[in-house]
Order: C-alpha cells, then structure tokens, then sequence
C-alpha cells in the first residue's frame, strides 16, 4: 500500500472548525471523484502548494485506500488534529492535520501507516555544511539516505547520508543515481526547446502538425505545444494507471516505440475534464505525448534523444534512462507499509508508456544541479544548452489558479514562498523516492535533492534542504 502525502485540501462543505474540515477531508477522499476532491481543495485549502497537486495526490491517495473510515476520536494538539483512519484493507494510518486561519484552512497533512514516523518542519539552514545538513534531515525524516548537490556562484558541494537500502550497511556514492520522477518533464521540455532552436518545431506547433499519423480528437487538433507543456491541453491527465488498464491500451507491444505509439493513440481519443485553453490541469498523459512529438521530429526513440539533446551536450555522466544499464551499485527506493518502509522496484510498461513525465529517469544529485544550472545560465542570459530566448520563454509561466500565487511554465513551477526570491523548479516521486530541483535566480543558486522513501509527509526532505539552503544564502 502506498501512502501518498496529501497537503491543504479543501471541501465544498461549510467547514467551521478544524474538526469539521478533517471530516469534510474524509468524505472527498472517499468519494474517489477529482471535481470533487478539487472543489474540496479551492474551498477550504491554503495556498502553500499548487491545488493541482494536492488534488492528484488526494486522488491517488483515495483510489490505493478509500473508503476511509475514522477510527476512534480527534485529537487536537496545538494548530494540528490527530486522527487514525482504517483503510479498505483494513490498514490503520495515522495523520496529522495541521490548520491555518480563521475561518480553518488545512495547510497540511502527514500521513503513514500506523507505527511509522511523521516528519516535521524544520529549520535547518544554521548548520554549517551541505553535509550536516543532509544527515540532519535524513536522520529527524527517518529515511534511509539522501543526496544533495549545490551549486552558487560556479561552485559546486555534493553531500550524500545514509544506506542505499534499509537491511544493509552500504552508504550511496556522490556520483549514484537516483530516480527523478516529474523532474523529467522539465527535461522533456528542454528536448522540445532544442528542436525550437534548430526550426524543426515551433512553441505553436499543433498536435494535428506535430503528429500526422495519429487520430485526435477534434478539438486536440489545434492544441500548441506551448499549451501541452503548460499543462492547458485538456488532455487526460492520467496521474497513475492500474496493470489491466496498462495492458488493455498496449496490448501485446514489448519495443518502447510500439508502447508509446498505442498509448498516445488512445490519448488522443480520449476526452479530457476540461476543455483546451480553459484550465491548468497537471497532465502525465500531456508530457508522454511530447515524447511521442520528440520521436517523430527526431526518428529516434525518446530516451535517445534526451541523452544526445541533454545527457551528452551537458556531459552528465551519471544520468540514465530506462534502456540504459544501471550502475551496480545504486540507492533502492523504498515505499511504506503497515511493518514500515520496504525496498520496492517499480518498472514496466507504464514507466515507458510515461518517457516523456519522467518515468524510469535516474540522475546524480550532482548531474541534476548541473542540468539546473543550465537552465540558470540561460535565465541570466547566457547561450548554451539553449538560447536565452528558449529558456526565457519555457520559465514564462501562467497561473494555475485565479487566486493562487503560482505559476506553471513549461515543465517549471515558479512562486515567491516562505519569505525566499522567486523559485523556478520542479518536484518528482514514484512512490518509491522523492526528488527535487530548485533554480533561486536572485541568490545565483540550483539545489538538487533526492531520497529513497516515498509516502514522506509534507514538506518532503527535499525541500527542508532546498529552502534551508536557500535561507542560508539568503542570509549571505
């Protein structure tokens, strides 16, 4: 059973007590429906992550566990609510509901199986190195190893703590790659943008243009990929698919091409929530079609042209795809359960179906840093993996809510949080581990973050280290 982390929902419900908005959260997760876990989230939610996000992530929740029952009574310690909830399994989960405002709006909730520890907030950005940094994170997040790799001002730190999987004694290496997870989709979008640079596609390019051999639906037809990047192509947006599903679309296909061949075949027959333009809906199905649009601009499958476009031109050597042999030695990722956290590999078609979202990426906390600090140099100007102009335009955000505070640009999240410079970066997890990347321009900055255990609550490990970094810097 996974336990993805749900933060700041929201209900339609006329919520006037924390207690009130808790059982409201129950009833949204229950009813497995995303308009009404979204309607849960607009209403009642703060802002401290994009609601598109908590929304995929309370339906993910919902579908591995609803209906949820309330076992027992709610407790209230301080701004938080604890309650303990049995799921369909009959698996007792504890959370830990955190509140803000009057009227109650949920900031954010921690979640694990009923034995396992919760992680906490903390400030981190006092210690004196990456290193003591990283241990302390690792060892307050109870989590089994974590790298993270800094670069300011053209330097560069590398700090890893901890065992590659729990069982052992084996410590990660600095140069180990680690699973991305969505981070790819930023990796997608710089594929796209190095065909922009050479003229074989436009940010207005159409599906119907970009993709001749395929049917569409007709109002997919005029969609640009500037659109599908923005996550505003009215495209399924897919956050995770059961085997039958998986294999009920590819069939009897094995060749990574074939796999994605069908599966954009059946996108794009498939009509989406919203309609094209209207909306940002954060879209899986949207960055697997870019990989198809890749594919056929190039003739090379995918994974080929990432490592030639960016791998390679950016000489990460410790970056790898699905059909690339891993290193030996490497951090096994890790999902909670009733007993804790277990090894678990996730591998199969869906990671291919998903090229172009991520799936099956492994990258050096160092070499995720360097690819950061590219897109860092363009923003500052500097011609390189692109030009300025590309890189301008792929962080040109729109914003995903009226009255949110973030935007989305192409495969970037930018926002201005926790009294930090506007942020440019993006978050990854398959369940098993949790990586992310952030660009602070102002501060001359690129953090990467990645650690073996997924189901972590909110915030993930990650940004513990990325904001206590970006403090620090801040502080000069």
């Amino acid at each position: 059973m996974a336990w993805l982390p749900v933060v700041g929902c929201a209900a339609t419900l006329q919520a006037s007590s924390p207690e009130a908005v808790v059982r409201a959260l129950v009833e949204a997760l229950n009813t497995k429906d995303k308009a009404k876990i979204a309607a849960f989230v607009k209403a009642h939610a703060t802002d401290d992550l994009p609601a598109e996000t908590r929304v995929e992530r309370m339906l993910d929740l919902a579908e591995q566990g609803a209906p949820f029952k309330i076992v027992g009574a709610i407790t209230r310690d301080g701004n938080s609510l604890k309650l303990k909830l049995e799921d369909t399994n009959g698996i007792q989960l504890n959370m830990l509901a955190t509140m803000k405002g009057d009227p109650p709006k949920l900031a954010g909730i921690r979640a694990a199986p009923a034995g396992a520890s919760e992680a906490t907030f903390k400030d981190y950005s006092d210690l004196g190195s990456l290193q003591d940094m990283v241990k302390a994170v690792v060892t307050d997040s109870k989590i089994p190893a974590m790298s993270a790799s800094t670069i300011r001002a053209g330097k560069t730190e590398t700090a890893t703590f901890g065992v590659r999987e729990l069982g052992t004694s084996a410590q990660p290496g600095v140069d180990e790659p680690w699973k991305v997870g969505s981070i790819g989709k930023s990796l997608c979008s710089t594929v796209i943008g190095t065909l922009i640079d050479e003229g074989k596609l436009k940010f207005e390019t159409t599906l119907k243009e970009a993709l001749p051999g395929f049917k569409m639906l007709p109002e997919y037809e005029s969609v640009t990929l500037e659109q599908v990047m923005h996550h505003r192509s009215g495209l399924p947006a897919d956050p995770g698919m059961r085997r039958p599903q998986v294999e009920a679309i590819i069939g009897d296909a094995k060749a990574p091409q074939e796999i994605r061949d069908k599966y954009i075949a059946n996108v794009l027959m498939r009509k989406g929530q919203y309609a094209p333009g209207t909306r940002f809906d954060y879209s899986n199905a949207g960055y697997a079609v870019l990989a198809k649009v890749i594919e056929v601009a190039t003739g090379q499958p995918y994974e080929s042209a990432l490592k030639q476009r960016v791998f390679q031109k950016l000489r990460l050597q410790h970056s790898f795809t699905r059909i690339d042999p891993l290193p030996q030695e490497h951090p096994s990722g890790h999902m909670p359960g009733p007993d804790g956290l277990k090894p678990v590999v996730f591998d199969g078609p869906m990671t291919i179906m998903f090229a172009g979202a991520g799936g099956g990426i492994w990258m050096s906390t160092s070499d995720l840093a360097k690819y950061g600090q590219a897109h860092l140099d363009g923003l500052k100007g500097k011609a390189g993996l692109l030009r300025p102009e590309t890189v301008f335009r792929l962080h040109k955000g729109e914003q995903e809510d009226p009255e949110g505070n973030r935007s989305y640009g192409c495969g970037w999240g930018i926002v201005k949080e926790r009294g930090l410079p506007i942020k440019h970066g993006h978050n990854g997890s398959d369940g098993t581990f949790r990586a992310e990347l952030a660009i602070y321009p102002d501060l001359d900055l690129v953090v990467a973050a990645i650690s073996n255990a997924g189901g972590e609550s909110e915030p993930t490990p990650g940004e513990l280290v990325f904001w206590s970094v970006a403090k620090r810097a801040q502080k000069g």
